[in-house]
C-alpha cells in the first residue's frame, strides 16, 4: 500500500506480512531418468523426513547433497530439481527430487574482485569447482554460503555470465572485507580468587590467509595466565584444520582451602587436528602435554593432614578425539541452531597420569517469537572420568562450579575434604539449563539490549575411593544431590562487542558449597 505525504513531497510504502499456516513434510522421493542410480539409497540420503517441520534450508541442503552423491557417480553435469505438492486439508507439502542430465556447460574462468585483504586462493578454496569443471549452480550456491559463513567478508555476491562460447560460463565472485580482529574482555569476582580479569586479542583472517591467531592473557589477585593459539584452517591444502596451543599458568595460593591452597605452575602445549566428515560434523583430533610444580601448600592443609595434596612434579600426557555437531548460526549470539559435542581423553602415553575421561554436551537454540525477537535455550552437559591402574589425582577428578551451575563459584560444587574443605571432586557430573533471551522492554532494539531469565541444575558426585583411602581424606557432600539456581542476565551487544552480567541465586546446595552472585563478561571486534 503507497500513501503519498504532500507536505513531505514522499511516497510511504506499507508491506503488510501474514504469516501463514505451518506446513510439515510428506512423502519424499526421488525420480530420476538417469541409468544406474540406486533411487532409494538416494532417498536416504535426504535431509526431509515425513513429519518433520517445512524446513526451506533442508530442501537446499538435499540439493546439495544429492547434486555430490550423483556426480561422484560419473554424472558431472546432473541437475537436482524440487517440486512440492502442497495439502492444503493436511498442511502437509510433498517433495518429489527429480534428476537429470542437464545442459552440458563448463566453467570458463572465475574471477574474483573485492577482496582488498583475503587472498584470492582463500576464496578459491571454498568452492567445489574449478576453471574446466562442469558448471552446477547448486554447488555454486554452496560454495556462497561457506564463503559467508567464514565471516571474513561484508558481503559476498556471486554472479554468472556467457562465456566466450555458448557452452562457457564466467563465474564472477564480489566479495567485501570487513574487519575480522578481536579483542576481548572478561572478568569476575570470587570471595575465593577476588577479582580476575582477562583480555585476549584474536585474528580470524591472519594477514588475509584464512589462518586464526589469538594471544590471552589474564590476571588475578594471585593468577596469572598465559595462552598462544594458531590455526590453519586449510592443512596440506586439503579441507583440514590443524592447530596448536602453548599456554602457562602461574596461580598462587587462594585465601581458603576450597580449591587451590598452594602455589602451581602449569605449562603445556596441545597439538590439534579437524577433520569434516560430512557438512556440520567434525572429528577432532588432538595431543595434549602438560607440566605441574606445586609448591607453599598450606598449613591449614599440611596441619591437619599432610598426605592430602602430594607436592611432586607431575606430567599429564594424553591422546583425545571429539564428534562435532554444529548447525549453530551465530556462534557469538545464537539464534537457531544445535550444537553437540563428544569427547574422550586417554592420559598415560608417559607422563604421570593414567585415566580416561568422556564429555558430552548439547545445546540447541531456537527463535520462539521472530516478532519479539524471544530467543530459547536448553542445553545439557554430563561427563565421567575414570582412573587407571594408579590413584586418581584430585586434580583429574571434575571439580565445577559457575560452570556447570551459575551462582556458584568456580570450584564451588562436590565432595570436600570435611577436615580442610578441600575440594576434592568427582568422577561424575551432570548438568542443564533452560534459558530464554529477548530485547529488554521499552529500550529500542537498536541499541542491542537484551535480558535473560534462565535456571541451572546440576551436581558433581563419586570421588574415588581409592585415592581417598591414600590420601586419609574425610569425605561430604558425595550424595548426587542437585545443586540449582535460578538468575537475570543482561546481554548488550555494543560498539564493544557482546557484553554479558549475570545474577544468579542458588535455590538448591549443600552446606559446604561456595556460591558467587555475580559475574561478567564481555569483547569487541577490531
Amino acid at each position: 500500500m503507497a500513501d503519498f505525504d504532500r507536505d513531505q513531497n514522499a511516497f510511504f510504502i506499507t508491506f503488510t506480512v501474514e504469516e501463514g499456516e505451518q506446513y510439515t513434510f510428506g512423502d519424499i522421493s526421488v525420480e530420476t531418468t538417469l541409468p544406474d542410480l540406486d533411487v532409494a539409497a538416494l532417498e536416504g540420503a535426504a535431509r526431509t523426513s515425513p513429519g518433520a517441520v517445512y524446513d526451506s534450508e533442508a530442501v537446499e541442503r538435499t540439493l546439495e547433497d544429492l547434486t555430490l552423491a550423483v556426480s561422484s557417480r560419473g554424472y558431472a553435469f546432473a541437475q537436482v530439481r524440487p517440486r512440492g505438492e502442497r495439502d492444503y486439508d493436511a498442511r502437509t507439502i510433498a517433495i518429489t527430487y527429480f534428476i537429470d542430465e542437464g545442459a552440458r556447460t563448463y566453467i570458463e574462468r572465475i574471477n574474483v574482485v573485492g577482496n582488498t585483504r583475503t587472498r584470492d586462493y582463500v576464496i578459491r578454496r571454498e568452492f567445489d569447482l574449478a576453471e574446466g569443471d562442469a558448471y552446477n549452480q547448486v554447488l555454486i550456491d554452496k560454495a556462497e554460503r561457506r564463503l559467508n559463513n567464514l565471516g571474513y567478508f561484508k558481503s559476498v555476491k556471486i554472479f554468472s555470465e556467457q562465456g566466450s562460447a555458448p557452452d562457457r560460463v564466467i563465474v564472477n565472485v564480489q566479495v567485501e572485507d570487513q574487519s575480522t580482529g578481536e579483542i576481548s574482555i572478561g572478568g569476575g569476582y570470587s570471595t575465593d580468587a577476588g577479582i580476575i580479569a582477562q583480555v585476549s586479542l584474536s585474528e580470524r583472517n591472519f594477514l588475509g590467509r584464512g589462518q586464526q591467531v589469538k594471544i590471552a592473557a589474564g590476571r588475578g589477585e594471585d593468577t596469572q595466565t598465559y595462552q598462544l593459539s594458531f590455526t590453519e584452517p586449510y592443512f596440506l591444502d586439503r579441507r583440514l584444520s590443524a592447530g596448536f596451543d602453548i599456554y602457562r599458568n602461574a596461580i598462587g595460593e587462594s585465601s581458603s582451602t576450597s580449591l587451590h591452597p598452594y602455589e602451581e605452575v602449569v605449562n603445556g602445549g596441545t597439538l590439534r587436528l579437524g577433520i569434516p566428515l560430512v557438512e556440520d560434523l567434525t572429528l577432532g583430533l588432538s595431543y595434549n602435554i602438560s607440566q605441574s610444580e606445586i609448591d607453599e601448600i598450606s598449613s591449614k592443609i599440611t596441619d591437619v593432614n599432610p598426605n592430602l595434596i602430594s607436592d611432586e612434579d607431575r606430567i599429564v600426557s594424553s591422546l583425545g578425539y571429539s564428534l562435532v555437531y554444529n548447525t549453530i548460526d551465530n556462534m557469538a549470539m545464537p539464534r537457531d541452531g544445535i550444537y553437540a559435542k563428544f569427547g574422550q581423553e586417554g592420559a598415560g602415553v608417559g607422563g604421570d597420569a593414567q585415566f580416561i575421561r568422556t564429555t558430552v554436551q548439547a545445546d540447541y537454540y531456537r527463535e520462539l517469537n521472530t516478532d519479539y525477537g524471544i530467543i530459547g535455550h536448553v542445553g545439557a552437559k554430563a561427563g565421567h572420568v575414570v582412573g587407571l591402574g594408579d590413584n586418581l589425582d584430585y586434580r583429574d577428578h571434575f571439580r565445577m562450579g559457575g560452570d556447570l551451575v551459575r551462582g556458584f563459584e568456580s570450584g564451588g560444587i562436590g565432595p570436600r575434604d570435611a577436615d580442610t574443605g578441600y575440594l576434592l571432586g568427582g568422577q561424575f557430573f551432570v548438568g542443564g539449563t533452560v534459558e530464554t533471551i529477548f530485547p529488554v522492554p521499552l529500550i529500542p532494539s537498536d541499541l542491542g539490549f537484551y535480558a535473560s531469565l534462565f535456571a541451572d541444575a546440576g551436581t558433581v558426585w563419586d570421588v574415588d575411593e581409592d585415592t581417598v583411602a591414600a590420601t586419609g581424606a574425610s569425605v561430604i557432600g558425595d550424595d548426587a544431590s542437585i545443586r540449582a539456581s535460578v538468575g537475570l542476565g543482561l546481554l548488550w551487544q555494543s560498539p564493544f562487542g557482546l557484553l554479558r552480567a549475570n545474577v544468579a541465586l542458588p535455590v538448591a546446595e549443600d552446606d559446604a558449597d561456595r556460591t558467587q552472585l555475580f559475574s561478567f563478561s564481555g569483547g569487541t571486534r577490531f
